[in-house]
């Protein structure tokens, strides 16, 4: 393979077999100097078997709930699809090929994660490395929290104005702050109104924009920096009801994908 450009890059094959696809994928540092010997051993897909629940609620009804794995994946899987949950929380994802993967819950209504734990591993906010195929034994077990709480409040421009259609982005504080499920967002509505449910109690900084991609927001601090006294800062309780009113904040950047 000529001519490939500098960076991080996953290298992934495969083939089929008996009508059974098999996959590999390889996460390679691209530098100045030529790679040889590379080896891929491409494996046929698994099961990953896992279990919801909600803390202090063993009763809740968490059949609504939807879950995909998401991520960089060498071949086609079946997870992309959410699979039936049952009663008792537990659940299967079927034909997971080798990659690496997020764990994606919706419909979550007003619940929040708690912990994501794969195996003895915790992935409440990391990669699950599925590049050598699932190891045995290694179920998927997600506890939700129902003790979050609410903001609601309203947007208005400086002419104290309300702002239909401003962009509401939550960043939690704290030990809390890269913990990609805590990050939310919401669009206020003809009057200048938002809420935001079932967020997970502690420290946040809540800002209101014009327009925003929303991931410069949550993972680039480099973007924040002209904006460090905009917003406001929002201690959020357990079962909580809080209010924000929010000053629109125009974005400077002329460069924003979201224009």
């Amino acid at each position: 393979m000529p001519n490939v450009p500098s960076g991080s890059i996953y290298l992934t094959g495969s083939y089929v077999q008996e009508g059974r696809r098999y996959d590999t994928i390889l996460p390679i540092e691209v530098g100045n100097a030529d790679i040889e010997g590379i080896e891929l051993r491409p494996i046929g897909p698994s099961d990953i078997a896992g279990r919801i629940s909600v803390a202090d609620d063993p009763a809740f009804d968490v059949t609504h709930i939807g879950i995909t794995l998401n991520g960089a994946s060498s071949g086609h899987q079946g997870s992309s699809t959410s699979p039936t949950i049952k009663n008792d929380g537990t659940f299967v994802l079927p034909g997971v090929t080798p990659g690496f993967y997020r764990v994606n819950l919706n419909r979550l209504q007003a619940l929040y994660i708690k912990s994501v734990r794969f195996g003895l591993t915790d992935a409440t906010d990391s990669v699950l490395d599925l590049s050598g195929g699932v190891p045995p034994r290694s179920e998927l077990a997600i506890v939700l929290g129902n003790d979050g709480g609410e903001i609601a409040g309203t947007v208005q421009n400086e002419k104290s104005e309300p702002v239909d259609g401003a962009q509401i982005t939550l960043l939690p504080a704290g030990s809390t702050r890269r913990v990609r499920s805590y990050f939310r967002t919401a669009t206020a509505d003809t009057s200048g109104h938002f809420t935001l449910r079932g967020v997970a109690p502690g420290s946040y900084r809540i800002l209101a924009w014009d327009h925003v991609d929303s991931n410069a927001v949550f993972y680039d601090p480099e973007f924040l920096k002209p904006y460090e006294g905009a917003g406001q800062n929002v201690e959020v309780l357990s079962k909580g009801k809080h209010t924000a009113e929010l000053k629109l904040t125009l974005n400077k950047d002329p460069d924003d994908r979201s224009r």
